[in-house]
């Protein structure tokens, strides 16, 4: 039998936790049921205490938890394996349509035992901002960083800008990976300073 790697490993960890998850949102809707239609008593005490507790189960298990990727990211720092290079910063980058964007920030994590050395898939996003100036943009981007970093997959990103248009290049192990970011609470919240209609991404394999 083949050792499996830490992407396998990973993936039945996620498998693992989306099940215990639609678990708990079922149980969680049966709590709060109880708590809607049974009187007021130690029954219905107990039931919305164990609700609460629930729900933040939920937010801990579920797949790319926030909670869990802020306490990675804080491993990440303690293990010196979070970086943030400065020899890319203002470097220009021109993306398909010949638009040229200027980085300002990159960000590294290196990767642990049994990880590809190399990531595999690149992810590109773009969004507009408005009524925000650059530097100030800037500085926002920073606020969601430790609600990513702890991603499965993550590897890296290199943030770029002009003017108006962000664009964000990462890179992560796996296509699931980026699919799974594209939907996660991290970039709902980093595109809360976006243009309505301006985001777009592609997924693009960095390997044959």
């Amino acid at each position: 039998m083949q050792p499996k790697n830490s992407t396998q490993i990973g993936a039945q960890i996620l498998d693992f936790r989306t099940s215990l998850l639609r678990f708990l949102i079922v149980l969680s809707i049966i709590l709060l049921f109880v708590k809607i239609f049974i009187p007021p008593g130690h029954v219905q005490s107990f039931s919305g205490s164990l609700f609460g507790w629930l729900v933040l189960a939920i937010f801990v298990i579920m797949p790319l938890s926030p909670i869990i990727s802020i306490i990675k990211t804080i491993g990440y720092i303690l293990t010196g394996r979070l970086h943030f290079p400065k020899n890319r910063v203002g470097e220009t980058v021109v993306d398909e349509q010949g638009k040229k964007f200027t980085v300002f920030r990159q960000v590294v994590v290196n990767s642990m035992k049994g990880q590809a050395i190399q990531p595999g898939v690149l992810l590109t996003l773009h969004f507009k901002v408005t009524n925000m100036s650059p530097k100030v943009n800037q500085f926002y981007s920073l606020l969601p960083l430790p609600l990513y970093i702890g991603d499965h997959g993550f590897r890296s990103k290199l943030f770029t800008i002009q003017g108006e248009d962000c664009q964000s290049i990462y890179e992560w192990d796996t296509v699931q990976d980026a699919e799974n970011y594209i939907q996660s609470i991290a970039l709902k919240s980093i595109l809360l300073r976006s243009v309505p209609g301006s985001f777009s991404y592609k997924i693009q394999p960095m390997h044959d």
